[in-house]
């Protein structure tokens, strides 16, 4: 009997075992810090929509300045917590806090509208946690910590989350039922689109612009191209000026320029409709379009408004990539302001293995 013991003994002797050279483990266990960066993780996401809708809601851009800065915070913090906090369960949790909470600024239309704020917030969801995961099995295969090289793995996926987030308020506050901003981001498009292409357009019609009414925007053009024309030896219309209109009386002269622009301004009345006289050139313009599409189908402004939040969406997150260096340059600044004032630490798992926690 003694005898059969022996080897059984040895097999217990002969296991390895893992002995840990760190003085303290890789754990979560001051619960304090984990809360306080919890609190502020959930409250710039709550914030940043919160800005956001009320920028497309009033286009005030004191409410889209600080939309931005909440956005950075909560890209940097996230990334932190990537390093900081170590179970998944809680990183989970807070991220689902982070997808959460600014469903709530939507109550009232979650009833009618639910599929599009369940699919975005549910996508902001999982590409936070994915970002944050890939950053953790990143951090748990490295034996140094270079941040850079985990918070690179970390930030694209962040940065989707968050603009598909921004993504569904642009659509909830612009095309959905009760949506606000569909006059003033169409309005804000259309006069920044024509302020832009007034320098071309002056370059074959000097001196109109969109602020013009439409009596003054017909007569500028009757003056451009009666100065064209004459430079030519003639008029294709009624009029005939062989001589100069400088040279001709005031009374008479306004007499040609209002019989010429009036020409002109039935032309283009039979094609896009009448016009008000004493509106401005961009507020015809804003009404002739929205006339326009109120004549489509509720089925194809549904798949419109659709591509325009995708193109949206598109767009914020091909001028993000060009920041991805900037948002982990500010992330590794406070990382390192945070171990500076020892609210993490540095410790090693091993001889050569670092990890950090909070102490």
């Amino acid at each position: 009997h003694q005898a059969s013991q022996v080897p059984q003994a040895n097999m217990y002797v002969n296991e390895p075992s893992v002995v840990s050279q760190s003085r303290i483990e890789e754990t979560d266990f001051n619960i304090a810090k984990i809360i306080i960066l919890a609190i502020f993780s959930i409250g710039t996401s709550v914030a940043m929509m919160y800005e956001f809708g009320e920028f497309l809601s009033s286009f005030q851009y004191a409410f889209l300045w600080f939309g931005v800065i909440t956005l950075l915070m909560f890209l940097v913090l996230n990334i932190l917590n990537t390093f900081f906090i170590k179970r998944f369960s809680i990183l989970a949790g807070i991220v689902l806090l982070e997808a959460g909470l600014p469903v709530l600024f939507f109550m009232d239309r979650i009833k009618t509208e639910a599929w599009p704020i369940a699919i975005g917030f549910t996508l902001f969801f999982i590409f936070i946690l994915w970002g944050m995961q890939r950053g953790r099995s990143h951090l748990a295969n490295s034996v140094k910590i270079k941040f850079f090289s985990i918070a690179k793995t970390v930030t694209p996926k962040l940065v989707t989350g968050v603009l598909i987030g921004v993504s569904v308020i642009f659509y909830m506050n612009c095309f959905s039922v009760g949506g606000a901003c569909v006059e003033g981001l169409g309005r804000e498009v259309l006069n920044q689109t024509l302020t832009a292409s007034t320098p071309i357009v002056n370059i074959w019609v000097p001196n109109v612009s969109a602020n013009q009414t439409i009596n003054e925007f017909f007569k500028q053009f009757a003056l451009s191209e009666m100065a064209r024309v004459q430079s030519e030896g003639g008029l294709t219309s009624a009029i005939n000026l062989k001589s100069g209109i400088s040279d001709l009386p005031i009374e008479v002269r306004e007499k040609i320029v209002n019989q010429f622009s009036g020409e002109i301004r039935k032309a283009a009345e039979e094609k896009i409709g009448p016009l008000n006289s004493k509106a401005s050139v961009r507020n015809e313009a804003f009404r002739l379009i929205s006339e326009y599409i109120g004549k489509f189908s509720d089925v194809t402004k549904s798949l419109i408004s659709i591509g325009l939040a995708i193109l949206f969406f598109f767009s914020l997150k091909g001028f993000g990539f060009l920041l991805y260096w900037f948002i982990n340059f500010i992330a590794f600044l406070i990382y390192k302001l945070l171990i500076a004032a020892n609210f993490a630490a540095v410790d090693y798992e091993t001889r050569n293995r670092e990890f950090v926690i909070l102490p």
